[in-house]
């Protein structure tokens, strides 16, 4: 009698930080067992997922309370405008259209205007 067991495996697959880097995922995994090269890195790797509740983060248990420290990067970094969330930006977009339509509808086409000829 033959028997087998099934086990419900789906494929991964796993990469780079470097490589990762313009690309957006469904879900990630960020192993911080060791430090990172950069504040960078770790910037990178943490938005490439497309919901923030689907991303996981693995610590080693010595090193999880003082890991926010470590990889907070310099004390004072350089001056940078803050990374917008894709909602903020979202919204700004779906605004500026609404404005371009409504001047659209404000402004009479020329042609269409009689004292233009």
């Amino acid at each position: 009698m033959l028997s087998r067991y099934q086990f419900p495996i789906k494929p991964d697959f796993a990469i780079t930080i470097h490589k990762a880097q313009g690309q957006t995922f469904d879900y990630v995994g960020v192993n911080l067992t060791r430090e990172v090269f950069s504040h960078g890195q770790l910037y990178v790797a943490s938005f490439r997922v497309r919901r923030q509740s689907a991303l996981k983060v693995l610590l080693s248990a010595d090193r999880q309370s003082n890991q926010a420290k470590k990889n907070r990067g310099p004390s004072h970094p350089p001056k940078r405008r803050p990374v917008r969330r894709h909602d903020e930006l979202r919204r700004r977009h779906e605004n500026r259209l609404r404005r371009d339509e409504r001047l659209r509808h404000a402004v009479k086409d020329p042609k269409e205007e009689k004292s233009y000829l």
